[in-house]
């Protein structure tokens, strides 16, 4: 549950869900009975930064700086890119803050374990 709402469930190693009802609501992917990633895709949603669906990637850089790492999408569209936080603090090593971009605009944004988060925010097969 995410504020008290429910939250769909699969009886799988890895599924997508969302909050029941909540039309707005992000994407959550579960692995291994956690939450690995959470992904939005709704205007007015932003990060601490004030970044979010619709920020520009001079907005992103601006607010994240030397901390970002461009790089392509990770289903391999030529017509979107990747900007990835990448956190110096050691203890948040294995987390990423991504960024998803197409036509110098942010089209979702993604948090989550590293290995998921950046690569595919979903589930394989």
């Amino acid at each position: 549950a995410v504020e008290g709402r429910p939250v769909g469930a699969a009886d799988s190693p890895c599924f997508v869900s969302a909050i029941q009802g909540d039309p707005y609501s992000p994407l959550f992917t579960f692995r291994d009975g956690g939450v690995a990633v959470v992904q939005i895709f709704t205007p007015g949603q932003l990060t601490r930064s004030n970044v979010g669906i619709g920020s520009t990637a001079g907005e992103v850089l601006e607010a994240y700086g030397q901390q970002i790492e461009a790089q392509p999408s990770a289903d391999g569209d030529p017509n979107k890119e990747l900007l990835v936080f990448v956190p110096v603090d050691e203890a948040d090593q294995v987390h990423r803050l991504v960024f998803e971009m197409q036509d110098d605009l942010v089209i979702s944004v993604r948090t989550g374990l590293a290995e998921f988060a950046v690569t595919d925010p979903g589930c394989p097969g």
